[in-house]
């Protein structure tokens, strides 16, 4: 499984049975310091579990040769939707730009981010097994409110296909008023939406400050991509 197959599962959107949904329902606010605790320790089997039904989904829907470009596009899109954030991380990624862009422009780009991923990520799926993956650890951070999920997979070693090394994965999963969300993915302590947001930063600069010139360029790439 390449490197890159992973950098958004979520994909990224990710062992335990299927899930229709992935936003789980929270626990009651706690109004002492047991059940702060008792909710902290639901949050994390709840970002854990999260996950888990992910990567679950992703291996018996996404991976095999029999599927279709366009139907696992169509069903890493649906995986997509339910199990991040694309509002928040949609926001992140544009970074200050966010402000001074207009509806029409944020409505447009969220829909070629959600594109480009779809188109960048779904097809890397398809020879994907994730027998080697594990969650290593769930902590909580309380002062963002977030659980970090640490997992890891084995992939083959460059050049050498007989060989493996673990390659970490963290996701961090924040509350919404639905239930809990990814909001980021770091592969090997890199955030995937940090390189975005520098990414995306460095086309609107090139473009003289113009948020239109990254969502002229997200069209160009992600044409022909199936809408679900």
């Amino acid at each position: 499984m390449r490197i890159s197959s992973l950098k958004f599962m979520a994909t990224f959107c990710l062992v335990a049975g299927l899930a229709p949904s992935f936003s789980y329902a929270k626990s009651a606010a706690p109004t002492n310091n047991s059940s702060v605790a008792s909710s902290q320790k639901d949050f994390s089997k709840e970002a854990s579990d999260l996950i888990l039904h992910l990567h679950d989904r992703v291996a018996k829907e996404l991976a095999g040769q029999q599927i279709s470009t366009a139907e696992r596009q169509t069903r890493f899109r649906v995986m997509l939707q339910e199990a991040f954030d694309i509002d928040r991380i949609s926001r992140f990624v544009l970074g200050n730009y966010y402000r001074v862009a207009d509806d029409t422009q944020k409505q447009t780009f969220r829909k070629y981010f959600e594109d480009l991923l779809v188109q960048t990520y779904a097809e890397s799926f398809k020879s994907y097994s994730g027998n080697s993956f594990k969650i290593q650890n769930v902590r909580m951070v309380p002062e963002t409110g977030m659980a970090l999920v640490s997992t890891s997979v084995n992939i083959p070693k460059k050049g050498n296909t007989n060989e493996t090394a673990p390659l970490s994965i963290e996701w961090r999963i924040k509350p919404d008023q639905n239930g809990y969300k990814i909001v980021d993915v770091s592969i090997e302590n890199v955030s995937m939406s940090i390189t975005k947001r520098q990414e995306f930063g460095s086309i609107i600069q090139s473009g003289g400050g113009q948020i239109s010139a990254l969502i002229q360029k997200l069209e160009q790439q992600t044409k022909g991509v199936r809408q679900s």
